[in-house]
C-alpha cells in the first residue's frame, strides 16, 4: 500500500492485452486507437491524406508498385471489378486498363444453398459468399509481380496470365499470354527469371495441387516435353487446392487453404522442390503481409509468421476478441495486411460483425514485438518503398497515403487518438482510495487530458471521473475516488507529442 501523498508511477508494458473484463486485465493496455509505441514511449499514428482527384468504381483491394530503369515509379490498383494504372503527373492519374474480356474479382454476397461443387459444405446451412463468376471459391483475389520492367497479372476469377508493359504517356490495357496456362489462382516471378503460377489446367485438365513454371526468361515457353527448355511442375502433397504464392527469403511460399509449403530452387533437372512447413487454416490470401524477407497472416487460431524456413505462432493477447468480433460472413473476404514500412510493423484489417468493409485493424510490432488494435478500416494496403510512405485503399473507394501529418485528409483526429488503461491496483483494491492529482508525462504540456474510471466492487457499476485538464504548472488536480480504478488518456492535439511515465498522487480513505 503507497503511503499518504505518494505519487504513484503507472509503469505499463508497450502493448494491449485483454482478459475477460478491463478489471481483469491489471496493468496492462486494455484499449487503444491510433497509438503505437517506439522504444517504450507512447506516441500517436500519423495521419493520412486523399491521393485520388476522383473515387474508384470500388474498393481497391490490391496495390502494387515498382520503379522502371530510369527510377519512374508506377502503381497498380485492382478494384472489385476493374485494373486502374496510376499516370504520375496526369490531373487525374488513375486510368482504367482493365482488358476487355478479363474476368475481375467481384464477390457476391449471396451464396445460396445450391453454390459450388457437390458436398463442398455442410448440407442444410446457406453457403459463403461466392465468386460471381469463374470457379467456386471463398477467396477473389488479384496477384501481381513483375517481369523486369513489366508486371505479370492474374485474377483467380480469369485463371489467365496477362502481360502489362507500361508506358505513362499512353498506358494500354494488358495482353493475354496465350501460350501460358489457363485455370490458375496466383502468379509469380522467381528470382532464377521462372514464371511461376499457382495451380493450373493443361489440356482441359485441371490440376489443383500443381504449381508450374515456364522456361527461364521466356514466360511463353510452356513445353513440359522439351529438353532443351527448363519449364517445368511439381505436384505438391497437398490436402486443399492451392490458392497464393508470396517471396520470402529462402525461397516462395505457397498457401493452400489449409497448408503452407517452402518452394526453393533447387537447379536442373527438377528446377523446384517443395517442402511443407504447416498446417493452418487461412483467412485470405490478401491477409497474407510478406516483410522484410519474412510474412505473417491470420488464421482462425492467431497470427502466424514465418522466418528462417519456418512458421511460429504469434502470440497475440486480445485475438480472442479479434476473433469474436470478425463478420463471419464478410471477414473471410475481406481481411487486407501489409507492411507500414516507414516503421518496423504489419498491419491487419478486418470487418466487425454486422459490416462488408474494413472497420477495424491491428498493429504488429516487429522489432518490439507488442500488438495494438484501432478503429480505422483498410481495404488495401502498400508498404512505404516505391513511395515514401504507406498507401492504403479505404471503403470510400479512394486511395490515401498514410503517416503524412496529423490528421485525416484535414479533419483533426486528436479527439480520436487514445489509450485506455485495465485495472491499476491501487490500493490493491481492499479499500477504497483518492486520486487527488496527477502528473501526465507528456512532451508538450496539455496535449493529453486524463479521465479515470473507477468502481466500488467487482461487479458494481463504472463510474467515469474527467476529463481532467493539465494546468500551466504541469499538475492535473482530480477528485476520483474507488476501491479500483484504471484511465483513460487522449490526446487534445494533432501533433507528434510523445507520452511517457504518468503518475498519480493516491490516499487511502478507508475499507467500507
Amino acid at each position: 500500500m503507497p503511503a499518504n501523498n505518494q505519487l504513484v508511477p503507472i509503469q505499463l508494458p508497450p502493448g494491449m492485452a485483454r482478459q475477460g473484463s478491463a478489471y481483469d486485465t491489471p496493468n496492462r493496455f486494455w484499449d487503444a486507437n491510433l497509438m503505437r509505441w517506439r522504444n517504450g514511449t507512447l506516441r500517436p499514428v500519423g495521419g493520412w491524406e486523399q491521393m485520388t482527384v476522383n473515387p474508384l468504381d470500388s474498393p481497391a483491394r490490391k496495390l502494387f508498385a515498382w520503379r522502371s530503369n530510369e527510377i519512374d515509379r508506377s502503381m497498380l490498383v485492382g478494384t472489385d471489378h476493374k485494373l486502374y494504372v496510376d499516370r504520375s503527373g496526369a490531373a487525374d492519374p488513375y486510368l482504367d486498363i482493365t482488358p476487355v474480356g478479363f474476368i475481375p474479382p467481384v464477390v457476391s454476397a449471396a451464396g445460396g444453398y445450391g453454390t459450388g461443387p457437390y458436398g463442398m459444405d455442410f448440407y442444410g446451412t446457406p453457403r459463403d459468399p461466392s465468386v460471381a463468376s469463374g470457379a467456386y471459391s471463398n477467396f477473389a483475389y488479384w496477384s501481381l509481380d513483375n517481369w523486369g520492367e513489366d508486371v505479370m497479372i492474374t485474377a483467380n476469377t480469369d485463371g489467365r496470365v496477362w502481360h502489362y508493359v507500361h508506358d505513362n504517356l499512353t498506358p494500354v490495357a494488358p495482353t493475354v499470354i496465350t501460350a501460358a496456362p489457363t485455370g490458375i489462382s496466383s502468379l509469380i516471378v522467381t528470382e532464377q527469371r521462372h514464371l511461376m503460377v499457382i495451380r493450373c489446367t493443361l489440356g482441359g485438365t485441371d490440376y489443383p495441387y500443381r504449381i508450374a513454371w515456364s522456361s527461364r526468361e521466356d514466360y511463353a515457353d510452356w513445353d513440359f516435353t522439351s529438353i532443351t527448355n527448363s519449364a517445368g511442375w511439381l505436384d505438391l502433397q497437398a490436402t486443399s487446392p492451392l490458392l497464393y504464392a508470396c517471396h520470402v527469403r529462402e525461397g516462395i511460399l505457397v498457401f493452400s487453404a489449409t497448408e503452407v509449403f517452402l518452394v526453393s530452387y533447387v537447379a536442373g533437372p527438377y528446377y523446384y522442390g517443395a517442402t511443407k512447413i504447416a498446417e493452418m487454416k487461412m483467412m485470405n490470401p490478401y491477409g497474407i503481409a510478406p516483410f522484410m524477407g519474412n510474412a505473417l497472416w491470420a488464421t482462425d487460431r492467431g497470427f502466424h509468421y514465418y522466418a528462417g524456413g519456418y512458421v511460429n505462432p504469434i502470440n497475440c493477447e486480445f485475438y480472442d476478441d479479434v476473433i469474436a468480433e470478425v463478420d463471419p460472413t464478410w471477414g473471410p473476404l475481406r481481411v487486407a495486411a501489409g507492411g507500414n514500412g516507414v516503421f518496423p510493423e504489419i498491419w491487419f484489417c478486418y470487418p466487425t460483425l454486422g459490416e462488408t468493409e474494413n472497420t477495424k485493424y491491428v498493429i504488429f510490432n516487429v522489432n518490439e514485438g507488442w500488438f495494438v488494435w484501432g478503429y480505422i478500416g483498410r481495404t488495401s494496403i502498400l508498404p512505404a518503398g516505391t513511395w515514401e510512405q504507406p498507401i492504403m485503399g479505404a471503403a470510400d473507394k479512394h486511395l490515401y497515403v498514410h503517416e503524412k501529418g496529423w490528421t485525416a485528409s484535414g479533419v483533426p483526429l486528436r479527439d480520436q487518438r487514445y489509450v485506455e488503461t485495465g485495472a491499476l491496483g491501487v490500493m490493491g483494491g481492499n479499500q477504497t482510495a483518492e486520486v487527488s492529482q496527477a502528473l501526465i508525462g507528456s512532451s508538450s504540456p496539455g496535449a493529453y487530458n486524463l479521465q479515470f474510471f473507477g468502481r466500488f466492487a467487482p461487479n458494481g457499476s463504472e463510474r467515469t471521473f474527467g476529463p481532467y485538464i493539465e494546468r500551466a504548472d504541469g499538475y492535473t488536480d482530480t477528485r476520483v475516488s474507488a476501491r479500483e480504478a484504471r484511465i483513460r488518456l487522449s490526446m487534445t492535439v494533432d501533433d507528434n507529442v510523445s507520452l511517457g511515465q504518468t503518475r498519480i498522487l493516491v490516499n487511502p480513505a478507508g475499507t467500507r
